[in-house]
């Protein structure tokens, strides 16, 4: 992969990532008033999902998949863009990921990685990768046993730090 381009690992291959022409996280008004807003939303945009993530307090709008990049879609998430910076009871969301090839995976990069250590990887030392990277677990054993859940300090970008932790 080109130097500087996007990329996570999914049972241990690299998998190319882009910036998501389909997905538009926003976060979601706490207030039940707002809570229609991004619903509103998928509205103005023809034939759009709203996908909702509320342990996030995100929603996720999703553009009908228009066989990849193209002046029609470009547009259309542009509205959408526009809407949600013009909507004061939303705010833009973290970025949304699709992966390179064809497919329906996207990934949202929340402050959160999950990591399953090898088994002949010291406790000493996974405690010496979890400070290094300032995470603390979540929850262990989740979603699989031998596997945690770890939170990422907010200025930290979780695509970053899940591969740090993959390669290292």
């Amino acid at each position: 992969m080109p130097e500087g381009e996007r990329y996570y690992y999914a049972d241990g291959k690299k998998v190319g990532l882009t910036t998501s022409r389909r997905f538009l996280a926003v976060k979601k008004p706490e207030d039940e008033e707002g809570a229609g807003s991004a619903t509103a939303l998928s509205d103005a945009a023809e034939g759009a999902q709203v996908l909702e993530l509320p342990e996030y307090d995100l929603a996720v709008i999703a553009l009908p998949n228009a066989g990849g990049a193209s002046a029609p879609a470009e547009r259309r998430l542009k509205a959408v863009r526009t809407a949600v910076g013009a909507a004061s009871r939303l705010a833009a969301g973290p970025q949304v990921y699709e992966t390179t090839e064809p497919g329906p995976e996207a990934l949202i990069a929340i402050a959160e990685v999950v990591v399953k250590f090898k088994e002949d990887v010291p406790a000493e030392a996974r405690k010496r990768l979890l400070a290094k990277h300032r995470l603390s677990v979540k929850r262990a054993d989740y979603p699989e046993p031998g596997a945690d859940l770890l939170e990422l300090p907010s200025d930290r970008d979780p695509v970053e730090v899940a591969n740090e932790l993959h390669e290292s």
